[in-house]
């Protein structure tokens, strides 16, 4: 599990950019474990204040993104649920 939420961990990633892509591993996490759904109900709705609201990003648990995502410019970034990104997307 710790090797799953930390697949995007790259020196070359900015520390905003780790936070949100280790919360956004964690939502997908929940939403796909139907044990953590029951355990961790309160968490949904937690990512989508603090990484929609607080971050300013639009990275939504239902995007299907491949290991070793970077996030450069970790602000106003806008990704359709459906949109599907390969392996090691800059």
């Amino acid at each position: 599990m710790l090797n799953y939420l930390a697949q995007d961990w790259q020196p070359e990633n900015s520390m905003k950019g780790k936070c949100i892509t280790i919360l956004l591993r964690l939502a997908q996490l929940v939403k796909r474990k139907r044990g953590l759904v029951i355990l961790l109900f309160w968490y949904p709705p937690f990512y989508q204040f603090l990484v929609h609201w607080i971050f300013g990003i639009e990275l939504y648990a239902s995007t299907s993104i491949g290991k070793g995502l970077r996030l450069w410019h970790a602000q106003a970034f806008v990704v359709h649920p459906c949109t599907v990104i390969g392996r090691n997307a800059p």
